[in-house]
């Protein structure tokens, strides 16, 4: 698969990453950047450690509850129909929507779902003119599973940060400038 341009994709691997990835949220939105945050649960609150952002800023952060990979297919799917078009899309429990650390896995559905990603966040840079970044977010990595995850990691998210550092890929270009 090959990443489309201006869209920066991400697997972000950490156990508890709900603060992670609400800070990130937040951070996104206060430049001004439409976010997606996608998640199969509902988050009863804002995690502890942080403080609820002004009204401004969550009025540009939409959060959607999506339970299994075929809502989050139909979703991404008609992202072409929305009016605000995110600059950054979260996606809480990847695993949850790849089946990546269940017994009976399918490779063909997690293919599938890390495609209409990439596909929707193409649309939304064509929309926006801008860079589109993607933070898909999963727990760690039983081992017995990690070729799974490197697959995912070879073919559609050349960028990984695992347990709270960043881990070098030979495919990025470290030329590259990032632009919001």
């Amino acid at each position: 698969m090959m990443i489309p341009p201006n869209v920066h994709p991400t697997l972000f691997i950490n156990k508890d990453s709900n603060y992670i990835l609400f800070k990130t949220a937040i951070y996104f939105a206060e430049l001004g950047l439409n976010v997606w945050f996608i998640s199969p649960k509902v988050f009863d609150k804002i995690p502890d450690n942080i403080t609820s952002p002004d009204k401004e800023t969550l009025e540009i952060i939409t959060f959607v509850y999506l339970q299994d990979y075929k809502s989050l297919i139909n979703h991404l799917n008609a992202i072409h129909l929305w009016h605000k078009m995110p600059r950054v899309i979260i996606l809480a429990g990847f695993e949850t929507y790849t089946n990546l650390c269940k017994e009976k896995y399918n490779p063909l559905l997690s293919g599938i779902v890390s495609c209409s990603i990439l596909d929707s966040a193409s649309v939304c840079f064509k929309k926006n003119e801008k860079p589109t970044f993607i933070i898909a977010s999963t727990e760690e990595v039983p081992g017995t599973y990690m070729d799974r995850f490197q697959a995912i990691h070879d073919l559609y998210f050349p960028n990984v940060i695992e347990q709270g550092f960043c881990r070098p890929v030979s495919s990025i270009n470290s030329k590259a400038k990032l632009t919001l």
